[in-house]
């Protein structure tokens, strides 16, 4: 967790307005795909491998992820294909 996770993840929902929402205290896909759910999350933010996880999870097709309109990906490079699939 460093500055940038803060002011995008913390303090930028909070100066406009929003909610940040934190689903767990480790990764846990189960739970961010619930709480997109449940809270009618808008973006999300993480490193490719939550999106991996979170584009192959079996519970994904379960739940509506619809409210997502934006992600914000960051730490490692993005393969193409992951890209697209977001």
């Amino acid at each position: 967790f460093h500055s940038f996770g803060l002011i995008t993840g913390v303090i930028e929902p909070l100066i406009c307005g929003g909610k940040a929402v934190f689903p767990h205290l480790l990764p846990d896909t189960s739970a961010l795909i619930k709480a997109i759910h449940n809270e009618k999350c808008t973006a999300i933010k993480g490193a490719p491998v939550i999106y991996i996880d979170l584009i192959n999870h079996p519970e994904r097709k379960n739940h509506d992820l619809s409210s997502l309109k934006y992600m914000l990906v960051g730490a490692s490079t993005v393969p193409k294909d992951i890209m697209i699939k977001m």
